[in-house]
């Protein structure tokens, strides 16, 4: 689980992501899934280094531990969220089929990447390619799955009521 704020980090709030979807994202195949109401809480401190991509730390935000909605998609849609606040994240692919999309990122004109000198050449230009299979090294975020975990009353009023931050 993550928000998009580590990994691009700008000044201010007023940025919103878009998922561009080429294929069809089923629940099977790992479709994005977003924590009701997470947009609310503010950018959290995540867990970073050279060993890993940005992450929530697992002990509090785990997908057997909070309430998300998955979000699947046919090829064509367009979800938007927010970059700053939502946690989300996609779960493993289970299906024989790709599920590729495209990443746009719109932010208010006045606002600026930190850390980045802004005389850097192309310093608004993000742009990736394509991750070959099995050449990405394995990241320690990756957990094996749990059994399920028995949900509480308290925990299935808490899915019905949305989303609230850790104490």
């Amino acid at each position: 689980m993550h928000q998009d704020y580590p990994f691009y980090p700008h000044d201010g709030p007023n940025f919103v992501d878009c998922l561009l979807h080429l294929d069809h994202t089923p629940i099977d195949s790992g479709c994005l899934r977003a924590v009701t109401g997470s947009h609310q809480a503010g950018p959290l401190e995540h867990i970073t280094g050279d060993h890993t991509r940005p992450y929530l730390p697992p002990n509090t935000y785990h997908p057997d531990l909070l309430p998300a909605k998955a979000i699947p998609a046919t090829a064509k849609d367009v979800i938007f969220f927010s970059y700053y606040n939502t946690i989300h994240w996609s779960d493993v692919n289970q299906i024989d089929q790709w599920r590729k999309s495209v990443r746009i990122g719109f932010h208010a004109p006045e606002m600026r990447p930190i850390s980045i000198d802004q005389r850097t050449p192309n310093n608004r230009l993000v742009v990736a390619g394509v991750k070959p299979h099995d050449q990405e090294p394995k990241l320690t975020y990756r957990y094996t799955k749990k059994p399920p975990v028995k949900r509480s009353p308290d925990r299935v009023a808490i899915r019905e009521l949305g989303y609230k931050p850790p104490a």
